[in-house]
């Protein structure tokens, strides 16, 4: 990439910025001429999305290049920085020592230090929001809630204790959000809550001490609210702070062992409720959900003694809903009939004890955006069909082992609308369903059909007229050289092929498809079966890899950044890959995005 080519002459000119001003050409001076490899000719959103791969300590060295670049770059990262990205401390420290005193107009710091509070509060005395890193202590701490007078919004991290939290807000009265997840605190410091706290989070704090939620109704102004992951909490507790948070429009109580009376205290402003697996909550208790009329999200994903009836009289009052999660339910659909008209996600897969007639309900839901069936055993593709035929504006199925033959499922008419399909480990995908797929979705940006021998290399050659494909996985298939040789597609960008009983391919063709697809920069290769073949393909992108380009190779439960020169030793899964500039570690399988987990 040429912005690497300017790094070298930015260590030089640290005082760029705060020089002379540029002078203005004559008047009489011919404009300068703009060779064919300038940036200047790229609209700002390219060059926006070309400076986005660097790392944040290059980031803001090459901003000295132009006022146009340090526009742009400044646009981009206007008032937060996440200090959590720098995987080395040498880029940390370089970042509190030269980087933040030329941006005191932050708002947000992300992984900050607590012993690094003065040095940052010297030169970015503006900071609103904090996300605290490492290890805390009350020097730190003291000298976080005095150094920064605007300070709005923090997170803590685990070793936080009550002590801690108490001289936070003892000297900050105007903080408007508290951030305390997974760690270690009782809540006695709550008495000290300010009065405008409008965001708690208190997901997973396992030592938290049921009667302190009571301190949270002095709260008034609270709008979101996270009891996620304790077990302990009581009813009477919960709702004596619902009585006092009337504006409360955001309350997830996933993981709880909460019977249900707490919902008599619903606030009628709510917007979004979360129930997932709280088992012990009593069906009839979901009936006090109907008078939330502005929510627009409701997760009830695990309720395995929930009934039907009981679910239709809370959908009764909810017309403005969006969101529906049923996921693990054991409902039989009959609540299906009070589905609101504005729905747009509704997930149901797994529910084991669905009637597949029930499914006919969805059909009115003419704004559906997202369906999720599977795992549904019992669906039949007349039903499917209704639904998909009614629901135009669909963009994204999930129909993970599908039973019913797909063929059947699509509306001759197709879905223009649908981005994502997702039909993994289904039979009923066959060589003829990939002769049609092209034709009935003709805009699908995301594929995933992995872990059935229901396919040979006859469909999977139909692949290549999805022109506007993003994502493709295709583990557990036959995917033979000639399937790779079909798969050129021109905005392909992530790829997943498997490497175990079915890789049928050659190193030379992995390397070749990379190479025809300039778009694509994250090639998966799972489970590492072959290491082999990994060891070829690594060696082979390095050597014929444009000098610009890189590719993210992710191999079992690690991750590698193929870039030109790099050479692979021995052994890539969950071992060490050496290059010419000594060695260089897999990054964990965490740091590789998933584009088939959704939030």
């Amino acid at each position: 990439m040429y912005v690497y080519r300017y790094l070298a002459k930015m260590d030089s000119a640290d005082d760029a910025i705060d020089g002379p001003p540029l002078k203005r050409a004559r008047r009489e001076d011919p404009p300068p001429a703009s060779d064919g490899s300038s940036f200047d000719r790229l609209p700002d959103e390219m060059l926006e999305l070309i400076l986005s791969n660097l790392s944040t300590p290059d980031k803001f060295r090459v901003k000295l290049v132009s006022r146009r670049w340090q526009e742009v770059i400044l646009r981009s990262h206007p008032h937060h920085l996440d200090l959590s990205k720098c995987k080395r401390s040498e880029d940390y420290r370089n970042v509190i020592d030269n980087i933040l005193p030329t941006m005191p107009w932050l708002h947000g710091l992300r992984g900050l230090h607590l012993r690094d509070i003065e040095a940052v509060g010297e030169s970015c005395g503006q900071l609103k929001a904090v996300d605290v890193g490492g290890s805390t202590d009350t020097e730190g701490m003291e000298r976080l809630a005095t150094g920064f007078p605007l300070l709005q919004e923090v997170a803590l991290p685990r070793s936080t204790t009550d002590a801690e939290v108490k001289i936070l807000l003892d000297h900050q009265p105007n903080l408007r959000k508290l951030v305390l997840n997974n760690t270690g605190v009782t809540g006695t410091c709550f008495n000290k809550l300010p009065l405008g706290l409008k965001h708690l989070s208190l997901y997973y704090c396992t030592q938290l001490d049921s009667v302190c939620l009571r301190h949270v109704a002095n709260c008034t102004n609270l709008r979101h609210l996270d009891l996620s992951g304790r077990r302990n909490l009581k009813d009477d507790d919960i709702s004596t702070a619902l009585a006092g948070c009337q504006r409360l429009t955001t309350l997830i109580l996933d993981y709880t062992a909460v019977t249900g009376t707490c919902l008599r205290q619903l606030p009628r402003t709510l917007q979004l409720l979360s129930l997932d697996h709280c088992n012990r909550i009593d069906s009839a208790s979901l009936r006090h959900v109907a008078n939330c009329a502005n929510l627009r999200q409701l997760y009830l994903t695990g309720g395995r003694n929930w009934k039907d009836d009981d679910i239709s009289t809370a959908l009764a009052g909810c017309h403005r809903l969006t969101t529906l999660i049923l996921s693990e339910s054991w409902v039989s659909g009959a609540c299906l009939q009070k589905l609101p008209r504005k729905l747009e996600w509704l997930a149901l897969d797994q529910c084991r004890s669905l009637d597949s007639s029930s499914l006919l309900h969805v059909a009115q839901c003419a704004n559906l955006r997202r369906l999720n069936v599977s795992h549904v055993y019992q669906l039949q593709s007349a039903h499917l069909a209704a639904v998909l035929t009614a629901c135009s504006r669909l963009e994204q199925l999930d129909a993970e082992q599908l039973h019913c033959p797909l063929e059947e499922c699509l509306p001759a008419a197709g879905l223009p609308a649908l981005r994502g399909l997702d039909v993994s480990r289904s039979r009923s995908v066959t060589d003829d369903v990939l002769a049609v797929l092209p034709d009935r979705l003709p805009q699908l940006q995301e594929l995933r059909m992995t872990g059935r021998d229901s396919m040979t290399e006859t469909g999977l050659v139909n692949l290549q007229r999805l022109r506007q494909l993003r994502r493709l996985d295709l583990r557990g298939l036959p995917v033979t050289d000639a399937v790779l040789d079909k798969l050129h597609l021109p905005q392909l960008r992530w790829l997943c092929l498997g490497t175990g009983s079915y890789c049928l391919f050659t190193p030379d063709h992995v390397t070749q498809l990379v190479l025809s697809c300039p778009s694509l920069t994250e090639l998966i290769l799972d489970p590492i079966y072959n290491s082999d073949l990994v060891l070829i393909v690594v060696d082979s992108l390095s050597e014929r890899l444009p000098r610009e380009r890189a590719v993210t190779l992710g191999v079992g439960q690690r991750v590698l950044e193929i870039r030109p020169g790099l050479v692979a030793s021995s052994g890539v899964a969950g071992r060490s890959v050496g290059g010419h500039r000594g060695p260089l570690r897999l990054a964990p399988s965490s740091s590789l995005r998933n584009p088939w987990v959704r939030v």
